[in-house]
């Protein structure tokens, strides 16, 4: 991975509109002209290996890449880490899965199909629905080195039986020895001897502390973590010596029966075996597969009319002139947003309704002009099950999964695209387009559906950003038949390659694209 990819960035830009003279052009019509039909076909092909973290590009799959694979991934470690430090005596003690290398792309192939009819000169309506195939590609590669630990051994999950029959042996031989020493206390076995007594009081009270850690680090179903040390590790002999350590010390004291170890991990994971913390359905995770995912359904379709506000462009035998139109559209949520429960599907849409504006005008003269388009969309609130995390560090457990009222950010982009005619319809365009998405608003549903202790705005961390598309490619347009004197097929058709080359702030896709469309017009009345 890490090849050329394919971005389609955005919606194809159809402003209609009309003229009573000549539509001849170089750039596709911006209209259907009055009592005809275009049909509309397109193809977009996009497809990103990275993406842009605050105007850093990064892989797309980092948040998985780690020398040290271990909290930073996967937060709930935190508490496992507090509890080694209580245990051994070293702040510095963490569960380390190993050393990871990731890669993964994402494809989308959508197919456009699109009708537009002009009701009079001068205003049009028009509609699309895009047909989406989206396909996520993903490896997952884990050595051991620098490996600390690996399933806990005694988990019902991710453990095996006779590491649970261990550790249950273990906990109640435990129990039983502090049992005893605490009745030893309370009867006055070391009362004749002060000192001796403080010291049996000392290791009880220490006793019982690591018995705790311990029970809720291994064996507490509750809390329990998916993760131990490995036996043969630094970590894994550090809470064998302070087991040890306190086997000794009660035996001082005449408490006896208390011999059986700890079950701690015996080999590090594997690339399988963390597929499988990450899948299993009786884990804390319970996502999908990271391998490969395919989606295959209808995107956010479009509906909306544009009016012909002026239009001064190729007059007689003069190329070049003045022309604007402005649109409106309603995009549906008929698309299907992206999966919470895989961290790194696209979705075939944003499920959202949006209200969308452009302002389009063309200026040139000559061989020479230039497009210069304005866009504002505003994205409305909608509710959506979502994962109660940072989209930075998407591995979650499923019990974070909320229903969230989201409020996207809305969109404001200005481009330019000058271009170069070779003849009245065909010409050559260079462009690029600036983007500005403001931040997400991301609240509870409701309140009985929050999770406690959450802040449901983390969901919205990187949804700001600002990006710079650049565009080139090559538009054919001739409407033939359709224009006064004119003969021949009307048609018109466009190919244009498309790159995400900057961005800031947020996250943004850093993707490529190719960009097809064919129009064909039917005059009906």
């Amino acid at each position: 991975m890490g090849r050329w990819t394919w971005r389609a960035g955005l919606v194809a830009c159809v402003v209609a509109m009309s003229s009573a003279g000549p539509l001849m052009a170089q750039l596709a019509p911006l209209s259907v002209p009055r009592g005809a039909v275009r049909l509309e076909l397109g193809g977009d092909f996009e497809s990103w290996d990275h993406q842009f973290v605050d105007g850093t590009s990064v892989g797309l799959a980092a948040a998985f890449q780690s020398d040290s694979l271990g909290v930073g991934l996967i937060p709930s470690l935190a508490s496992a880490n507090q509890m080694l430090a209580r245990i051994t005596g070293d702040p510095g003690a963490e569960l380390i899965l190993g050393r990871t290398r990731t890669d993964a792309e994402i494809n989308r192939d959508i197919g456009i199909v699109g009708l537009g009819i002009g009701i009079t000169s001068r205003l049009t309506l028009f509609g699309r629905l895009p047909a989406v195939r989206s396909r996520v590609q993903s490896s997952f590669r884990i050595s051991d080195d620098p490996a600390t630990a690996g399933f806990n051994p005694g988990s019902p999950a991710f453990g095996n039986s006779a590491g649970s029959q261990q550790d249950a042996a273990f906990f109640q031989e435990f129990s039983t020895a502090l049992g005893t020493l605490d009745q030893q206390i309370a009867a006055g076995a070391f009362d004749s001897d002060p000192a001796r007594k403080a010291a049996a009081e000392a290791t009880l009270s220490d006793a019982t502390a690591l018995r705790n850690d311990l029970f809720n680090l291994f064996g507490d179903p509750a809390s329990a973590s998916p993760f131990a040390p490995l036996a043969y590790s630094d970590l894994g002999h550090a809470v064998t010596a302070r087991v040890n350590a306190v086997q000794t010390a009660l035996s001082q004291f005449g408490v006896t029966g208390f011999n059986t170890q700890l079950a701690l991990a015996s080999t590090p994971l594997d690339a399988a075996a963390f597929s499988q913390y990450l899948t299993s359905p009786g884990g804390p995770i319970g996502a999908l597969p990271l391998g490969e995912l395919v989606t295959a359904r209808p995107g956010d379709a479009e509906v909306g009319m544009a009016y012909t506000v002026m239009d001064r462009w190729d007059r007689g035998d003069h190329r070049g002139g003045l022309r604007v139109a402005v649109e409106g559209l309603v995009r549906l949520p008929t698309g299907q947003a992206d999966s919470p429960l895989h961290f790194l599907d696209a979705g075939t849409g944003d499920h959202q309704m949006d209200l969308q504006g452009r302002i389009v005008a063309d200026v040139g003269t000559g061989l020479l002009g230039a497009r210069l388009t304005g866009l504002y969309n505003r994205q409305l609130a909608s509710d959506a099950i979502r994962l109660v995390a940072s989209p930075l560090h998407p591995v979650a457990p499923r019990s974070q999964l909320a229903s969230l009222r989201i409020d996207p950010g809305d969109e404001t982009s200005i481009g330019v695209e000058p271009f170069v005619r070779l003849s009245r319809t065909f010409a050559f365009l260079l462009g690029a387009t600036y983007t500005h998405r403001g931040a997400d608003a991301v609240t509870f549903s409701s309140s009985d559906g929050a999770i406690p202790g959450a802040d449901a705005t983390i969901v919205a961390e990187g949804s700001e950003w600002n990006m710079t598309v650049l565009r080139a490619g090559f538009t054919f347009a001739d409407l033939g038949a359709l224009r006064p004197g004119g003969k021949g097929l009307p048609l018109d058709a466009s190919w244009t390659w498309e790159k995400v080359i900057a961005a800031s702030d947020g996250i943004v896709p850093q993707a490529m694209a190719i960009r097809a469309r064919l129009r064909i017009y039917v005059g009906l009345f």
